[in-house]
């Protein structure tokens, strides 16, 4: 099927992705989805009544897996295997980045899903798409869904130079692929930096099956022989039938006296009292020591500038880590800061702190804080680089398990 076909079929699909979100399509009906994009990182979607969530993620410094026939089918253009994905050298290169969620939960069971991406642009007004390729044609997209129709302002590196999700509802079609396939193959192009990557389906809870109450079977009367089966005055019956079983009856006494001979009554044996074993007095449980659990949340955040040094093509690097949460950032929090190409670090790296101190123990730019970073920390890592070619961008990025909030962990600066 040619390109010009393929493009239709995008547009349409992305016509009634527009138009589902605005009807509020959904399997169980009355519950609206919410329109993607919009919102926190689930882009203010649910799951409806009835259902319970899953999420799969590939997140920063983990390693995208796309299926072999994903990787085939975009061998022509660049390709990024880990998250955060880079920046396309030249800039203006296509760049897909790709991930199959395999193993998908309840796959046969799932009501309404979707797919969010954590990403920024790194170019203005570009046709970033979030897109879902088919199970065995991953170039032939089954949905589409450019991203600058979900952001508020206009897709730009200024006003968009953090992370920030967005969130695309499957359509029924994918949701059928998903039935039949177990996975999704989802690719986001052309310049779009991803951070992250979420799948959340929403698995039908199933409804308890009523156990029969098997009925009673009527004991009354099972062995009174019935019809012309009975025997009557020692004649058998015209219709040969099994013979029934009698039940004996017990046999009544009649006329007893009032006085009946006694019966002798066995003298009881006296129960031997047995001898108590007393019980072991209970040991008690040493009530373990609560572990004290630091309140609050951590939140790192980076900035990073280059200021002109009035030497050619040298810059001052100033980046500025700070912990923006409401609780402290455990020790082992880490910045690190690549330089791209066409780019050199210089010059002794130097760690301001007014405050407490993170010890931090660095190799080149990449460092490791040996302390833990309290509420409020503020430290700022000076250096300078070389830049042998322009335009750059060049980020930073600190990362800590314990971080809540990711959109704000990538700090970049560009040289024109």
């Amino acid at each position: 099927m040619d390109r010009q076909r393929w493009g239709l079929m995008a547009v349409i699909a992305v016509s009634a992705l527009v138009f589902g979100a605005c009807s509020g399509w959904n399997p169980t009906a009355g519950t609206p989805m919410g329109a993607p994009g919009i919102g926190s990182a689930s882009g203010g979607l649910t799951c409806p009544a009835g259902t319970v969530s899953a999420t799969l993620s590939v997140g920063p410094g983990q390693s995208l897996a796309p299926r072999p026939e994903v990787v085939t089918a975009f061998s022509a253009y660049g390709y990024f295997g880990q998250l955060p994905s880079g920046i396309p050298n030249p800039f203006n290169y296509p760049v897909f980045v790709a991930h199959t969620f395999s193993s998908i939960p309840g796959a046969s069971s799932i009501v309404a899903a979707w797919v969010t991406a954590w990403v920024r642009p790194i170019m203005d007004n570009g046709t970033d798409t979030i897109s879902i390729g088919h199970p065995l044609v991953p170039n032939s997209f089954e949905q589409s869904f450019p991203i600058p129709n979900a952001v508020s302002q206009p897709w730009t590196t200024a006003n968009y130079p953090q992370y920030v999700p967005v969130a695309m509802p499957l359509a029924p079609n994918v949701l059928a692929l998903i039935h039949q396939y177990g996975y999704l193959n989802v690719v986001i192009y052309y310049h779009a930096q991803v951070q992250s990557l979420a799948l959340t389906v929403c698995i039908a809870v199933p409804t308890p099956t009523a156990t029969a109450t098997k009925p009673p079977v009527p004991t009354a009367g099972l062995a009174t022989p019935h019809g012309p089966a009975t025997l009557q005055d020692g004649t058998s019956a015209s219709t040969p039938s099994p013979t029934p079983t009698i039940i004996k009856k017990p046999t009544i006494i009649i006329g007893l006296t009032s006085n009946p001979i006694p019966t002798s009554t066995p003298t009881a044996t006296p129960t031997k009292t047995p001898t108590t074993t007393p019980m072991p007095t209970a040991t008690p449980t040493k009530t373990p020591t609560a572990t004290l659990t630091p309140s609050g949340s951590c939140d790192l955040a980076v900035t990073k500038q280059m200021d002109p040094t009035g030497q050619l093509g040298v810059y001052h690097v100033s980046i500025v880590v700070q912990n923006i949460g409401s609780g402290p950032c455990p020790a082992g929090a880490q910045l690190i800061d690549p330089p791209p190409s066409g780019v050199s670090f210089s010059g002794p790296l130097t760690i301001t702190e007014p405050g407490v101190s993170g010890n931090w123990s660095c190799s080149g730019t990449s460092c490791t804080a040996g302390n833990a970073l309290p509420p409020g920390y503020y430290g700022v890592f000076s250096f300078t680089a070389t830049v042998q070619q322009k335009p750059v961008t060049n980020c930073a990025r600190v990362l800590h398990p314990a971080d809540i909030n990711g959109s704000n962990n990538a700090g970049c600066a560009t040289v024109q």
